[in-house]
């Protein structure tokens, strides 16, 4: 794989001069050195081999190049911090509580066995059983006191995601 020339810190530069339309107001506001955004985007433009921004007037405008760059800078820029997340949504699943619906049957029978399995594998996150009537659970996890729940509706709430059982 080709080593890309680019480097996040400057596409993050770039985004940022690009939406103010000034060198040192984005440095403040990414909390750097003018010199820093500058040289950065100096660098950004020499391993593109291309110019950026025009700096003939006293605003920073984009070059139509620039602009280009821009759209797929910001899409890149977003996918990463969406992965970011992602990944935050993950480590907190090392600790944590889940909150769990389950109908007296299935808390009786099935989930002793899911439970302890569970437990092993994730012995940091603290699982709170709220046994209960499908009505009740219902009730719980439309007003987000539940994370999710095993149970059956015959009609579904809008507000509720349901899975697709194949039989």
């Amino acid at each position: 794989m080709k080593k890309l020339p680019v480097e996040l810190r400057q596409l993050e530069y770039f985004q940022m001069a690009a939406r103010l339309r000034n060198l040192t107001r984005a440095a403040e506001r990414l909390h750097v050195s003018q010199p820093n955004v500058t040289v950065a985007i100096k660098k950004l433009e020499h391993a593109l081999g291309i110019q950026l921004f025009d700096r003939s007037q006293k605003q920073l405008s984009l070059t139509p190049e620039g602009n280009v760059f821009l759209a797929r800078a910001d899409s890149a820029l977003h996918t990463i911090h969406d992965a970011i997340l992602e990944l935050d949504d993950y480590k907190q699943l090392q600790k944590g509580t889940i909150r769990i619906g389950i109908p007296p049957m299935i808390g009786a029978y099935l989930f002793p066995r899911i439970f302890s399995s569970f437990q092993q594998q994730h012995p940091q996150l603290s699982i709170y059983l709220y046994e209960e009537g499908s009505m009740a659970i219902r009730e719980k996890l439309e007003g987000d006191d539940l994370d999710f729940s095993f149970c059956r509706w015959q009609h579904a709430s809008l507000s509720l995601e349901s899975p697709t059982i194949i039989r």
